[in-house]
């Protein structure tokens, strides 16, 4: 029995009649959201009017598809179809135009290899001695907590976090931080204002900052001078600070920090003098940072220099051995570091049998094993340690995934 091709003119005119009263309550939400100021003016005035003709073309199709415009002598198919299209374009354009407004100009291109306007990268350091005050403690709070609404495109109060210099700049009341002084920094003052008041920062219905947050932005004020170039151990620092900042470096929360057994300074000069470079990660605790330039290890005795360390094992709990030539049965002298929690072993020419000799290490959460000659027989090892949690295995021949 034939049966007649299911036909959906019905659903079409009630799509293209919702879209175009979607489209008009969009284009009454946006002018009124767009009241509350911060915008570019050219680029809300092209989005907002882009709007506007789009919600015409809509109901335009509308009317064309339901034979209530009338085009005598013309196939009736061609402009209702063309209007589909115009209209269609119109939504994209709009769309695009929204979403800059809300995301950057640049959202689509910003993290494309060939954009040249990326900020440089900047890498995760392995140790306070690395850290950049303003670039790992202070910009990440400004990118997430205050960049949605002072950037390129939309600039509430004129002030935009988009690059040091517009920081600088401040906005239209002015400077925004005083170096040296955060209690006459207008940025300190917004976000400690009580939540309700009407100058408070961020916004309503954005989240604020915490209170670890508030303390690094005011601490960069007053004892880094808002620099944007100094280091962490060039700074004024004390004993909770050190705290704060490796916990945001991935030590743990503050509760998970303790205090490991004293050190003899005769010992740890001993060491130092042998080559390695040792710092204490949070000050008080004996918590060590051990590194081993390759420059040290060449020409001598591996074994003998981890023998030596193995002398204050316990309290190593961030381990760089990179590319210093470690083998297989040094691994089981690290293997006795019991405290280790990051651990750097790139770059040596050790195997699946090797990491055999770290499966005590339950408190490992970061291990790194570029260009090794580890294979996927090493995830075994690795699946077993419950606080992992980074893991890099380029250059590598492990193919799976943990």
């Amino acid at each position: 029995v034939y049966k007649p091709a299911l036909r959906l003119e019905g659903a079409i005119h009630v799509t293209l009649l919702l879209g175009g009263i979607s489209a008009a309550i969009a284009s009454l939400l946006g002018y009124l959201l767009s009241l509350d100021g911060g915008y570019d003016s050219n680029l809300l005035d092209r989005h907002m009017w882009s709007g506007i003709i789009t919600t015409m073309l809509a109901f335009m199709a509308y009317a064309l598809i339901i034979d209530k415009i009338k085009l005598p002598d013309v196939k009736l198919e061609r402009p209702r179809w063309a209007m589909l299209i115009v209209m269609t374009f119109g939504i994209m354009i709009t769309g695009h135009l929204g979403g800059s407004l809300t995301h950057g100009e640049d959202y689509l291109t910003a993290y494309l290899p060939f954009n040249t306007n990326l900020d440089e990268q900047i890498l995760p350091p392995n140790s306070l001695e690395e850290v950049q005050v303003y670039s790992h403690l202070v910009k990440p709070i400004l990118d997430k907590k205050c960049k949605t609404c002072h950037r390129r495109g939309k600039r509430k109060g004129e002030l935009s976090f988009e690059t040091m210099e517009t920081f600088r700049k401040g906005g239209e009341n002015g400077v925004v931080f005083v170096p040296g002084n955060s209690s006459e920094s207008e940025m300190v003052r917004r976000t400690h204002l009580d939540p309700d008041d009407d100058d408070f920062m961020p916004s309503e219905g954005k989240k604020p900052l915490t209170e670890k947050e508030k303390e690094i932005i005011v601490w960069w004020i007053d004892q880094a001078q808002a620099s944007f170039d100094t280091l962490y151990t060039k700074t004024p620092h004390d004993e909770k600070m050190d705290a704060i900042v490796s916990a945001i470096l991935g030590l743990g929360s503050l509760d998970n920090l303790v205090k490991l057994p004293a050190i003899d300074s005769t010992l740890l000069n001993e060491l130092m003098t042998n080559g390695f470079v040792i710092r204490e990660l949070v000050g008080g605790t004996n918590m060590l940072d051990v590194t081993l330039p390759p420059s040290k290890a060449e020409g001598r005795e591996l074994d003998q220099l981890l023998k030596g360390l193995e002398k204050i094992g316990d309290n190593v709990v961030w381990l760089n051995l990179s590319g210093v030539g470690l083998l297989d049965n040094h691994l089981l002298i690290v293997g006795a570091f019991t405290n280790l929690q990051k651990l750097r072993i790139d770059k040596n020419p050790i195997t699946d049998e090797g990491m055999l000799g770290l499966r005590n290490l339950e408190k490992l959460t970061s291990i790194n094993l570029y260009s090794t000659r580890v294979t996927d027989e090493t995830l075994k090892v690795l699946r077993d340690m419950k606080n992992l949690r980074n893991v890099y295995t380029f250059n590598t021949k492990i193919t799976q995934t943990l």
